[in-house]
């Protein structure tokens, strides 16, 4: 109870100052504070906010906090039931909110049908109906997998994230081209602080069902401040990219920001008093608790005031440019120039981070893990970065020939270097025992096993580029942000997956045997082929929707630009195949030569055996 009334004390207060806060250069975007249908639309970002934090929390709290074996999984049971209950608020929030926005839009009192499509079309209604299916999606999840080992945390924590991303990239992160970087900041700023805030309440809920309660606090407490320190880097970077700092006192925006760094700073502070007290001075969890309650009030103060922020426009600072690649043609400098992607970015942080904190906890318990494998990982950590955040990214959004370049590098030579760097060995031998238990639960669960099914995988990694690149979609992902980084992930998850299945030296007992794994070869590089001959030779432009809007000031032609993309995945397509077909054969040669080595070894040894029942003399 007292978490709840500090929670939703701070948060109600924070919409409150908020509203108080002065105006100056930088307005209120339309319909952002006031009365009727605008009060409504706070209150009801409110309740969506606090829905996604509680899901996220309780799943996450489920995975890292709840030790396991715990008696009758009472403590996992009621992890689960905040995680539902974090679903529905967060879908009847974003419900409440896309009526409210219809409200307003509405030219009459009451709700307008014929304004309903356009508000559907726009980016606000486009993504609180997202958040709607998302949240009834993880809501089902929940409920039917929880008897599925942790399959119901991973889906639950997954849909979360997914909606906050959704949630970030509908807002503020989809303003313009400039501020797509500050986007990324933001989407790293609200995951760790949704991690944080929900992971604090689930934890102090479910400690009278722990058997060990500051044991559990400390585990919290750990990943507690990896959250803290991305929450500040990323409000920090988020802020310096889309304001002025010298005027910040000038807009409400400003303001806005001011007070909810104020209060995660005390939300920060309060957290670091509790855990010294338990760690240094010996308190009890209960006496923490009541520290923590306090905590828990300043973020849900937070909350309430990001709940008003994300409703206000920023003064961005003059000069936040980015690198244009319509202003001149690729050369070996253009294409070696820094262009930072907020994917990329995003996604080499969360590759790298927790395989470098894992070598750091194998250094500090002196075990040897080898460096062929890190060499490996982290090289495919540096291609990705090499074609998302510099020229060959940028000019992938206007030359299909890049962004050929991008895909084969995303979809083939990083998944393989990623693979073999063994992340899930890595992540078995480091991680806490919870979970550890939980990794192992979700890759041995029915639905994994489905979705990585050689078939499934083999299937999705080559119909995806004929479904993608030959269908109107390609033009639809590539008209924004959003979707282009949804098509990026997709190539690097459907390559990862097949190149596992294929080489991956984590163990897996599903894993077909070698002279089983030719066939995929044989499908994977029948299909690059077709599809690489489509471009050479064709005569339609791919894309043309897309790249007829991209309008550079030096000549290219379409068609000779696709022809040359259909080289380039021909090209690369055949080579990496190639390669990993005489990697199956050699380790499947290799395989068979120690095997008949140990079979001749132990035929030498039942001839040398001795006669133990010889007569005694």
């Amino acid at each position: 109870m007292l978490l709840a009334s500090t929670a939703v004390t701070g948060a109600v207060l924070g919409v409150i100052l908020a509203s108080a806060l002065p105006d100056g250069a930088a307005s209120a975007l339309p319909g952002a504070l006031g009365d009727g249908p605008t009060t409504l639309r706070v209150l009801a970002r409110v309740i969506r906010l606090g829905g996604l934090i509680t899901l996220v929390g309780g799943t996450l709290a489920a995975i890292w906090v709840i030790e396991p074996g715990a008696p009758g999984l009472r403590g996992r049971d009621r992890c689960l039931r905040i995680a539902v209950l974090g679903a529905i608020g967060w879908g009847t929030g974003a419900a409440l909110e896309l009526v409210a926005v219809w409200a307003t839009i509405s030219p009459s009192t009451g709700l307008d049908s014929e304004v309903l499509p356009a508000l559907l079309n726009a980016r606000v209604g486009s993504t609180l109906a997202a958040q709607v299916l998302l949240s009834a999606i993880a809501t089902a999840m929940l409920i039917v997998l929880a008897p599925v080992g942790t399959s119901a945390e991973a889906s639950g924590l997954a849909s979360g994230i997914a909606g906050i991303s959704v949630a970030v990239y509908g807002g503020h992160g989809a303003l313009d081209a400039a501020h797509q970087l500050a986007g990324a900041a933001i989407a790293l700023h609200v995951i760790a602080a949704a991690m944080w805030a929900g992971g604090l309440v689930a934890t102090l809920l479910v400690l009278p069902l722990t058997t060990d309660a500051t044991a559990a606090i400390r585990r919290f407490g750990a990943l507690a401040l990896y959250c803290a320190m991305a929450v500040a880097g990323g409000g920090i970077a988020a802020g310096v990219l889309m304001n002025d700092p010298a005027r910040l006192t000038e807009s409400r925006y400003g303001w806005l920001l001011i007070a909810k760094a104020a209060a995660l700073v005390g939300a920060i502070s309060l957290a670091w008093i509790a855990r010294r007290r338990m760690v240094i001075s010996g308190d009890s969890a209960a006496s923490a608790a009541r520290i923590v309650a306090g905590e828990v009030g300043f973020l849900g103060l937070a909350v309430g005031l990001a709940a008003v922020l994300a409703q206000s426009a920023p003064a961005a600072p003059p000069g936040l440019t980015t690198m244009d690649p319509l202003l001149q043609p690729p050369s070996a400098v253009t294409l070696a120039t820094l262009a930072p992607d907020p994917w990329g970015i995003a996604t080499a942080v969360i590759l790298v981070v927790p395989y470098v904190a894992a070598l750091l906890t194998l250094r500090r318990r002196r075990d040897s893990w080898p460096m062929g494998r890190t060499v490996a990982f982290i090289g495919g950590v540096v291609v990705l970065l090499l074609v998302t955040c510099t020229g060959v990214g940028a000019y992938a959004d206007v030359l299909l020939s890049a962004h050929m370049v991008q895909h084969m590098a995303i979809n083939m030579v990083v998944p393989i270097l990623l693979v073999l760097g063994a992340p899930l060995s890595l992540a078995l031998r480091t991680l806490p025992p919870r979970p550890r238990a939980s990794l192992l639960g979700a890759t041995r669960s029915r639905p994994i096993r489905v979705l990585l099914h050689p078939v499934v995988v083999t299937t999705l990694f080559t119909a995806s580029l004929f479904a993608i690149y030959f269908t109107p979609v390609f033009a639809d992902l590539m008209a924004t942000h959003a979707g282009h980084s949804f098509m990026l992930t997709h190539f690097l998850i459907t390559g990862a997956a097949f190149f596992w299945m294929l080489l991956g030296v984590d163990p897996d007992p599903h894993r077909p045997s070698a002279p089983a794994r030719l066939p995929h070869i044989a499908a994977s590089m029948i299909a690059h082929t077709g599809f690489a001959v489509v471009l050479v030779f064709g005569s339609t432009v791919i894309g043309l929707e897309w790249f007829s809007l991209q309008a550079p000031l030096w000549a290219v032609s379409r068609l000779e630009d696709q022809s040359l993309a259909g080289g380039i995945a021909w090209g690369v397509g055949e080579f990496v195949m190639a390669g990993v077909l005489i990697f199956v054969l050699v380790r499947w040669f290799s395989a068979t030569e120690r095997t008949e080595a140990a079979r001749r070894r132990q035929g030498r040894r039942a001839h040398a055996k001795p006669d133990t029942h010889s007569p005694v003399s």
